[in-house]
């Protein structure tokens, strides 16, 4: 079994237990200062890094996370779980675009929905 999987199947039922109450009333708190694009990936997958590539080559703000970084790994649990999303494994590379979450996002997709 691979690492990250397993981690975020682990994840996933943590999250969903400390969080039940929040989940249930479908009331959710984002943090007002969230960037407005977050791209999601391993830093060894050819996808993650074409697609943060292409956004720096158009000079396109956006922050990186790096799926081998426990903390990462986690945030994109959480936010999975936000839009129900409490199992299975997401489509990499996964984008955060103005709080709506994206998984197997492109370069062509992303542009259309920052613009």
């Amino acid at each position: 079994m691979k690492p990250v999987p397993f981690l975020l199947a682990i994840c996933v039922v943590g999250y969903a237990a400390s969080h039940w109450q929040e989940l249930r009333s479908g009331h959710v708190s984002v943090p007002a200062e969230a960037p407005r694009l977050i791209i999601y990936g391993m830093k060894s997958e050819g996808s993650f890094v074409k697609l943060d590539s292409e956004l720096n080559g158009r000079n396109v703000p956006h922050q990186t996370r790096d799926l081998g970084d426990d903390a990462n790994v986690r945030e994109l649990i959480e936010k999975r779980a936000r839009i129900g999303k409490l199992g299975g494994e997401p489509k990499l590379p996964a984008a955060d675009i103005d709080g709506v979450l994206v998984e197997g996002a492109t370069f062509p997709e992303i542009m259309r929905r920052l613009h």
